[in-house]
């Protein structure tokens, strides 16, 4: 794994997601700030870059699966907020 990882907080009212360097790696009601922590050393990383989107559920096609794929990249952050 790279030194440097990428964890990406994906939200919606009812749920929210949290991703490692693209892949799904938790997902739950509520997520904190110490689940991100552990995930990041966890995954062995000296230092992360963490990035957050908010899903506006009716921008979503396939609710959840759409909105919570099991793999993302940086382009689809933020695609279903509305902006």
């Amino acid at each position: 794994m790279e030194d440097k990882a990428w964890i990406h907080l994906r939200s919606n009212v009812s749920c929210e997601a949290l991703y490692l360097d693209g892949e799904l790696k938790m997902m739950d009601d509520t997520i904190s700030g110490a689940d991100i922590m552990e995930l990041a050393q966890d995954a062995g990383a000296s230092s992360f870059e963490l990035t957050t989107d908010y899903v506006i559920r009716e921008l979503v096609g396939d609710w959840p699966h759409g909105a919570f794929p099991d793999r993302i990249t940086r382009d689809n952050v933020g695609e279903y907020n509305g902006s």
